[in-house]
């Protein structure tokens, strides 16, 4: 079975459960990264059962599929990629459970779950990682970040392993924010906009992961804000309403990223005027 890192505690939530007495539902929340796909090939591996992902494929047909299989099996459905509408379609399998299909549901917290759902599912919470750990994990995969990003910026697994299989180091990352915290006020509108060229939106190996870009940005500018920097708070107060607005993953993130570039630019020469 595949190492599990910093997961033990709830691993171990699963070793007085068989088969027969192994919720039916069961719903895992997490941040994004956290370990909800590793937790869910761990059951698969101690169960012994093939792990299903239906969460493209969700229709009252193949809820009817799932009610006929008689083999057992586990169906996974990751909250990101369902509407509201595919939800209330699953909600059929936590009222009236099958007897051989065992839900696995993923999500970023019980806000996006239905309250339906919420209350039918068994909830395994995964716990927010401490810095030791997180350290510890960089450490393991040679990835080099500054202390202070931990619990930060890096808050799970799988941030480290976003910068371990990615082409640019956090040291990149925080070299372009430093430039839009203080250099962007001597910018063209046109060179400001590239550097939504440089971030990553579709999985682009030579691509600054977007989410980094972001979380490093609204954190480096709330640094200066407390140093004194006035001028960092509309950077920080754009970006922090831009993460806002990334939890609907409904929005386009490319649309959302140039529109806070653009506001944060055209304040900047509002700086440049009042000066």
């Amino acid at each position: 079975m595949e190492k599990i890192f910093g997961l033990d505690y709830l691993t171990s939530k699963f070793d007085d459960y068989t088969l027969d007495t192994l919720p039916h539902s069961i719903l895992i929340i997490g941040k994004e990264g956290s370990g909800k796909h590793v937790i869910s090939k761990y059951l698969s591996d101690k169960f012994n059962l093939n792990l299903l992902d239906i969460s493209d494929d969700l229709s009252d047909e193949l809820i009817d599929n799932i009610y006929r299989d008689v083999s057992p099996r586990f169906y996974l459905v990751d909250l990101r990629k369902i509407t509201e509408k595919e939800q209330n379609i699953l909600l059929k399998l936590f009222e009236e459970p099958s007897a051989n299909a065992y839900i696995i549901l993923l999500a970023n917290s019980t806000f996006s779950v239905l309250p339906t759902i919420l209350n039918r599912g068994q909830i395994f919470n995964i716990n927010i990682y401490d810095k030791a750990t997180l350290m510890e994990f960089a450490k393991e995969k040679d990835v080099k970040v500054d202390v202070k990003y931990f619990g930060n910026v890096v808050e799970t697994p799988g941030d480290i392993k976003k910068l371990y299989s990615s082409n640019v180091s956090m040291d990149t990352i925080t070299d372009l924010t430093d430039k839009i915290i203080n250099k962007i006020n001597i910018a063209s509108y046109a060179n400001t906009l590239t550097i939504v060229n440089k971030l990553n939106f579709k999985d682009e190996y030579d691509k600054i992961d977007v989410d980094f870009f972001l979380k490093t940005l609204y954190y480096n500018s709330a640094e200066e804000c407390i140093k004194g920097n006035d001028k960092a708070y509309t950077i920080y107060s754009n970006v922090g309403e831009t993460l806002r607005k990334l939890t609907d993953t409904r929005l386009n993130k490319r649309i959302l990223v140039t529109h806070m570039l653009s506001e944060i630019w055209l304040e900047a020469k509002r700086w440049n005027y009042a000066s």
